[in-house]
This record gives C-alpha cells, structure tokens and sequence, in this order.
C-alpha cells in the first residue's frame, strides 16, 4: 500500500544521508583557531588559541571564525599570522611542559607509596621515611649521580603525616580486595581472640579462611582488628564483630565455620559470641576451640628431654613451611 502510494505522489525513498563533517585547514591559524588536540575522525572541532574555547564542527568556516576572533579578541583582529603561529608555539610549550609535570608528579607519587609500602612491612616508624631514608638516598645519589638526583629525591613525599596517609590508603585498598575475595568464595570460615594492644586497649582480631577462585586454592588472610570500647563481654565482642559484617556487605549465612579460645565470653552455650553467630548464620555452623594457649600452658611444665624433642619438632615444622613457600 505505501509502496503504490509512494508511486503516485514521485517520492522515491533513498538512504539516509551521512552528517557533513568540514576538516580542518592550516590556514584557519590567522583567525586564531587549531585542531582541538582531542579530535577525532567522526568528531572534529577547531579550537581558539586564545580562550581555549572549542567550537562545534559546523563552525569551521572562515567566516564563523572571524566572528569569534572580532566578538571575543576584538583587539587581535589586526595580528599578523606569525603572531597566532607564536601563540601555537607557546601552547605546546605549555601542553608539553604539563604532560612532564603530570608524570613527574606521578613518579613522586609512586616513590612515596613504594616507601610507605616497605615501612609498613618492616613495622618501622612513620618517621622512618624522613629521617633515615630520605637522607640515605641523598647521601647515595650524590655521591653516585650528582645534584640533579639530588633535587629529584629531595622532592619525594615522605613526612611523618604523608606515610601515614599512604599507609592507611595502602590497608584499605588490601582491604577491599579481601573483602572482594570473600565475596567471590560466597563460603568462609573465621577465628577469633581477644587480646590488648601495647596501650593496653582491649582489641578484637579476627582472621579468615576462604577459597581463592584465581589460584585455586584455600587461603588464610587477617581480616580485622577491631577495638573493643567498652567491655570485653560476649554482647560487646558480637557487635563490633556484627557490625564490620554488616558494613562490608558480608552475610552471616555464608559463614561455616568458627573458632575461638575456650574462654566463657567466646564459647558460652547459651549466650558466647560463637552462639550468637550460629543463631545469625544457620544452625550447621561449625563450632571448633583453638586449644594452643593450653598446649602452650603445658609444655612450660614438660620435663627437660620432651622440651627438647617439642623444640626441634617445632624447627623441623617451620623449616618444612619455609620449603613450601620457597618452592
């Protein structure tokens, strides 16, 4: 039916036409416009060297751009085009000299977190980074590369504050691909303590055990450290632990497994912190006590000749761990 109509009234139904894109021409530059340095073939713009201002495509007629320049840069209507030449040069002077910036900065950047990074494994003070490493690096590169390593090291971030800062955003990042992790196992296991810190604060540690899809294999990671306010009660210890689940959008119901000391606040039947996580997450938990602290206890009272077979036990264990991890 449209088809004898479109026959009756001649119009003939054709394809549809591509948008005109207009290019640039080199001799725009003696109206005080280049190539927008982000341009593209499908979306090409002329750009003033004057304000920076980028113009739509259809804008690339000589007569539109004179508009510009007469409107907004009415006293550079008479420049010769050397001059817009100049201002072109000066542009990428600028540009080119800001790409170094950024990369020098990002170099900065990364140095301080690399430093940052080894003092937070070798548990050395924020200070570390100031007053030993820094002098270090400069008392090396002189002697080694002259004072223009010198500038560039004196110029690394490394105060007592911006350590801190590096280090905290270092331990959340960790943090949250932990966290990612656990997400990806959908099951977990954790343990708990609670125990004091060198101030004497009451503390909350927590470690857990996942399955780890990348390597195919079932990892053991610390999770948390959490200080306990108030009182070290089974109430207290369930909340703060209850809340950093919640917060991180972890599940209870994932969880399947925990353990704990054989302390009254931790295994209580009735109202510990593991039977309140097995009301929280399903009744198939599994329930196990670290009983290290009694072996550790024990083995103080041990005769002279069982101490000695515990202690080389103990070496041949670690050596054999130190093997597995080396190969």
């Amino acid at each position: 039916m449209s088809q004898k109509n479109d026959d009756k009234t001649g119009i003939v139904p054709g394809k549809k036409r591509k948008p005109f894109i207009r290019h640039y021409n080199h001799e725009y530059i003696k109206y005080g416009f280049i190539l927008w340095p982000n341009s593209t073939e499908e979306d090409i713009r002329p750009m003033c060297i004057i304000c920076h201002e980028v113009l739509v495509n259809d804008a690339m007629k000589p007569a539109k751009m004179l508009r510009h320049l007469k409107a907004k840069h009415s006293e550079l209507e008479k420049k010769p085009r050397e001059y817009f030449e100049r201002r072109k040069q000066e542009l990428g002077l600028q540009t080119k000299t800001f790409k170094q910036n950024f990369i020098h900065n990002k170099s900065l950047l990364k140095c301080s977190y690399l430093v940052a990074l080894r003092i937070a494994k070798t548990r050395k003070s924020f200070t570390t980074g100031e007053n030993l490493i820094k002098p270090v690096l400069i008392d090396v590169c002189l002697e080694m590369f002259g004072l223009s390593a010198v500038d560039k090291i004196k110029s690394i971030p490394l105060s007592n504050d911006t350590i801190r800062r590096r280090i905290e955003k270092l331990s959340e990042n960790v943090e949250y691909q932990l966290i990612q992790k656990i997400k990806e196992s959908t099951l977990f296991a954790i343990q708990i303590d609670e125990s004091c810190d060198i101030s004497k604060k009451a503390i909350l540690i927590c470690y857990v055990r996942y399955i780890d899809f990348t390597l195919e294999e079932i990892k053991e990671e610390f999770l948390c450290c959490i200080e306990l306010v108030s009182y070290t009660t089974s109430d207290e210890i369930f909340k703060a632990l209850n809340s950093y689940v919640i917060k991180h959008s972890l599940e209870w119901k994932n969880c399947v497994g925990v353990c704990s000391d054989g302390a009254a606040s931790m295994a209580g039947r009735h109202c510990g912190v593991t039977k309140r996580i097995q009301q929280a997450a399903n009744s198939d938990l599994l329930i196990t006590h670290c009983i290290i602290h009694r072996q550790h206890l024990a083995a103080k009272s041990l005769s002279t000749e069982l101490h000695e077979v515990l202690a080389e036990s103990i070496k041949i264990i670690n050596f054999i761990k130190k093997k597995r991890f080396k190969q």
